[in-house]
């Protein structure tokens, strides 16, 4: 069986990358001569190709702080990737997460890595200060997974 052509990246070459976390994200070029910036969920940033592939192994692609947004390149990449992107897919804003029926926002949380529990931990914070209040059966789920103790907050 042959072989699909891989397509081929340029060091300079711009890949559109998205933030998947609710607080500012920075990262620094590998030549030490561009930041990076996301303000929030969503943004996009176009990141040069050299730095990516220098952050290939990192958490910021490993435990996805961002998206990359270029199919040919999450291909290439799926060992690094893997299924890390499933928990984002479909998810426009971090508050949307909260909209999961009960029993599927406690598998959700139970499956999910680090990163996105503390992405749910600081949006569910986000939220009640916004008094925004997420379901208080949820902020029990969140503390008994995640051994905060979000419901007195609301207290």
């Amino acid at each position: 069986m042959k072989k699909a052509n891989t397509r081929k990246f340029n060091p300079d070459d711009m890949i559109m990358c998205k933030s998947v976390t609710p607080w500012k994200l920075n990262a620094e070029s590998v030549d030490k001569q561009r930041i990076y910036h996301w303000e929030y969920w969503g943004v996009e940033e176009a990141v040069a190709y050299k730095d990516l592939q220098a952050w290939r192994r990192r958490s910021i692609i490993t435990k996805p702080k961002i998206l990359i947004e270029d199919p040919d390149l999450i291909e290439q990449w799926h060992r690094e990737i893997g299924e890390t992107y499933k928990p984002f897919i479909g998810v426009d804003y971090p508050e949307q997460m909260f909209e999961m029926s009960n029993d599927d926002f406690e598998k959700f949380l139970r499956v999910s890595n680090e990163t996105v529990r503390e992405i749910v931990k600081t949006t569910a914070v986000s939220m009640i200060k916004a008094e925004n209040y997420p379901e208080t059966s949820k902020l029990k789920m969140i503390d008994e997974i995640t051994g905060t103790n979000l419901i007195d907050f609301l207290s």
